[in-house]
């Protein structure tokens, strides 16, 4: 291959890592496309026999640019990768799974990711993206389909953990460590790849099993401490080479204020974090505290120093969420936006179940356990105006629209109205959580 000056350069060369298991249909036509489109990047192609029971092993035996592992006893794909990677040694490796194709030059465009930098140890991939998003991005975690692995990536930290049995949970944790040492996951949004079948499907017993094997290692639960809330940051807007400040409240590992460090190279992020273990990733790309922002003390920062400060699902877990509004005025500048986002305690669902009775918490959603605080929009707005703000934007989250609903609970919904008189209440019955922007009111005495 030649660079931009017209010289001869050497390409690293990359393992493609596929397991077999009774797919071979799905197997012959993962391994066409790769050797098809796969055409300018030297790679060796690694195939883990999971001790399959159709024909795939004799067939894969008849390929010889083919390496095949054989394993008597079949075993979870974490333990199966972490198998073929004791033999890929120096080359770069590649997970992929078998129901994805592959298109003309899709392993260049994760090489190129994989060598922009050093610190770069993971590229995950996604086949679309939506108009906010990043083409590529730093992130917490990538997904597991197709996952590209610097070659010194196992000397920095072990292999995938084998207490996981779900791969996606052994990759996130990965992901963390590969934060913790200082190298950075890349995800490759619209990546020229196919996924045309479904993976791997666990049981809600397997998920939950592996989900609390991840909150007892890091000390904070994977779905609800490493997301985006594309809702919240969304309404942070300023000019790409902008420089200002963000604070965010419950930032949790940080997710949020790494895609706004995404978006605006020249933004500095702050948070805020009461669970510790997440604090500690978070720290690792910005500013966080490990302490509670109900705390004397915590909110020490310079007078007029924030452009925006976040509260996003946050406020409902505080004691006095009004005095932390109050508190926060200080260090927020005069033209400063608070966004916060706010579970709605009337959505329509919350509503049914009260009214049979019942208000069991759970472990997130409207009836989140560790909520101390429930509000409705009415409430919201009255927080808002006590704590001397002025709401300048408020956005309705519905999850689903009255066409998507089941029958029972449109029928609910349609009684709930026609029971209250106010066809204007639908609105507020479905939404699910309230974003709000608000800034300072001038006029406000308190």
């Amino acid at each position: 291959m030649q660079n931009e000056r017209g010289l001869v350069v050497e390409m690293d060369k990359v393992d493609i890592i596929l397991i077999a298991r009774n797919n071979i249909e799905e197997i012959k036509r993962c391994i066409h496309s790769i050797t098809t489109y796969t055409t300018t990047v030297p790679y060796e192609l690694i195939v883990v026999d999971n001790n399959a029971t159709d024909e795939i092993k004799e067939w894969l035996q008849k390929n010889n640019e083919i390496k095949l592992i054989c394993n008597e006893k079949e075993q979870n794909q974490v333990a199966c990768y972490n198998k073929a990677l004791t033999v890929s040694k120096d080359n770069h490796k590649l997970l992929l799974e078998s129901n994805f194709i592959a298109t003309p030059f899709w392993l260049n465009q994760l090489m190129d990711e994989l060598l922009k930098c050093e610190d770069i140890y993971l590229v995950g991939c996604e086949v679309e993206r939506t108009p906010h998003q990043n083409i590529c991005s730093e992130v917490l975690h990538i997904g597991q389909g197709c996952v590209l692995m610097r070659n010194n990536t196992t000397e920095k930290i072990k292999f995938f953990d084998e207490r996981y049995i779900i791969f996606e949970l052994a990759l996130w944790d990965l992901c963390l460590e590969v934060s913790l040492f200082g190298g950075k996951n890349i995800l490759y949004r619209n990546i020229k790849l196919y996924e045309v079948s479904i993976s791997n499907i666990f049981s809600a017993d397997e998920w939950e099993k592996n989900k609390q094997l991840f909150k007892q290692k890091w000390g904070f639960q994977a779905t609800y401490s490493m997301g985006v809330s594309w809702y919240m940051i969304d309404k942070v807007k300023r000019s790409p080479k902008a420089s200002f400040h963000v604070l965010e409240v419950g930032c949790a590992c940080g997710a949020n204020l790494l895609e706004i460090k995404q978006r605006y190279k020249n933004a500095t992020v702050y948070g805020i974090e009461i669970n510790k273990g997440a604090a500690k990733i978070a720290n690792t790309f910005c500013d966080v505290k490990d302490c509670n922002v109900e705390d004397e003390g915590s909110i020490d920062y310079p007078d007029h120093f924030f452009d925006f400060i976040l509260f996003g699902d946050v406020l409902e877990h505080l004691y006095d969420p009004a005095q932390t509004l109050k508190n926060v005025r200080r260090i927020l500048k005069p033209s400063g936006k608070i966004i916060m986002s706010i579970p709605n305690i009337s959505h329509y669902t919350a509503i049914y179940a009260i009214m049979n009775g019942n208000f069991t918490y759970e472990d997130s959603g409207l009836f989140d356990r560790t909520h101390i605080r429930f509000f409705t929009l009415n409430e919201i707005k009255k927080l808002i105006a006590n704590t001397g703000y002025k709401a300048l934007a408020l956005e309705s989250i519905v999850p689903f629209s009255s066409e998507q609903m089941g029958k029972d609970d449109a029928l609910f919904l349609d009684a709930l109205v026609s029971f209250i008189g106010k066809e204007e209440m639908r609105k507020q019955y479905m939404a699910f959580q309230y974003v709000v922007m608000c800034q300072k009111d001038n006029q406000f005495v308190g």
